[in-house]
């Protein structure tokens, strides 16, 4: 497996397409129309030779596209097994470069709706027609390329809607290899992220080409290695970067933890606390669950304001215009005026 540049960010102003000349744009919302398309669908994209696929030739694949993704700056990014021909064609450079086919205002075949954009397939080839594209690689590590492929459908998943805390770190823990119960100790899983930090930092891994040459063979190899590992690194930079969105992803799902737990533990003794006793207790809830409860439970009730509380009860007393004048007139307490017409109508009710 490797990672590979299907598109870069862009605009392309110089394509024609039947004769018609276009402009190509490849914006951050393209690449994630690509991206939703693909996850949507149960195939995965076909990478052959210079487009037999679109020219409607005999297009035996040359590699699979198993996962796209969002490469922020570097834009759409892929996954991808090579056959063997393929992989030893990329590593002596005979092809160095892919071209994605984009087909933007689609209808997807399955629902029906309209798409932005797809990606239908990609081509080796050594004419890009997007200027600026990378190099693509025959093959990285596959720790590596494993951890970041199964790093990148655990940051999606997390983003949708219902994903709790408890969901998230189960899926983080067996993607490190840790055991069940380092949920208990989230400091294991964030020394364990750092650790992968620090591998992927730097260069990938390639591997070693075997036989028997004579020097001049043997020095090309060796230059072809070395260019196989740049890019290599370049690609376990890319990995690098999901693991720190791992590990900010993993901070906002544990102060989001945090804050609806904290909010529940001060729901509980809401007959203990005041508006601003509860701002007060609420950073202690969120950092010091445990000490706070142990407070809350030793505080007292909170007494009802009796002047609110009249209120409450007098509120039902409708007053006139009038009323309501001559109180703001007088300077006359609102309470005590609605408490003694209160009075007023039960002894008119009584004498009936």
């Amino acid at each position: 497996m490797a990672t590979i540049q299907v598109a870069p960010l862009g605009l392309w102003k110089g394509y024609t397409s039947n004769g018609i000349k276009e402009s190509v744009s490849i914006t951050s919302d393209i690449v994630l129309s690509c991206v939703e398309y693909f996850n949507s669908h149960n195939v995965q994209v076909p990478v052959d030779w210079e487009h037999q696929t679109v020219s409607g030739l005999q297009a035996p694949a040359a590699g699979w596209i198993t996962r796209l993704y969002d490469g922020g700056k570097d834009g759409l990014m892929a996954v991808v097994t090579w056959n063997k021909d393929a992989e030893q064609q990329i590593k002596s450079k005979q092809y160095k470069y892919l071209s994605p086919v984009l087909v933007y205002d689609a209808t997807d075949n399955v629902t029906g709706e309209k798409v932005q954009c797809y990606l239908h397939s990609a081509a080796l080839t050594n004419t890009p027609f997007l200027d600026g594209i990378k190099e693509v690689t025959a093959k990285i590590s596959d720790g590596a390329t494993k951890f970041m492929c199964s790093s990148v459908a655990i940051i999606q998943s997390s983003l949708s809607k219902g994903t709790t805390m408890e969901d998230f770190i189960s899926k983080l823990i067996e993607l490190l290899g840790l055991e069940a119960d380092a949920a208990d100790n989230p400091q294991s899983i964030l020394d364990e992220i750092a650790e992968w930090k620090q591998k992927l930092a730097g260069t990938g891994e390639s591997e070693a080409k075997e036989g028997e040459g004579d020097k001049t063979e043997e020095v090309t190899a060796k230059e072809g290695e070395v260019a196989e590992e740049k890019t290599a690194e370049m690609s376990n930079k890319g990995v690098l970067g999901t693991v720190i969105t791992l590990s900010k992803r993993i901070a906002e799902l544990e102060r989001n933890e945090q804050l609806r737990n904290a909010e529940s533990l001060l729901n509980e003794y809401k007959d203990k606390l005041t508006p601003v006793l509860k701002e007060s207790f609420m950073s202690m809830a969120m950092t010091n669950p445990k000490q706070a409860r142990t407070i809350l439970a030793a505080l007292p009730k909170v007494m009802p304001d009796p002047l609110k509380a009249k209120k409450i009860e007098t509120d039902a007393i409708a007053l006139s215009d009038k009323e309501e004048k001559m109180i703001v007139e007088m300077k006359l307490d609102r309470n005590v005026f609605i408490e003694e017409k209160r009075i007023q109508l039960k002894k008119e009710a009584a004498n009936g």
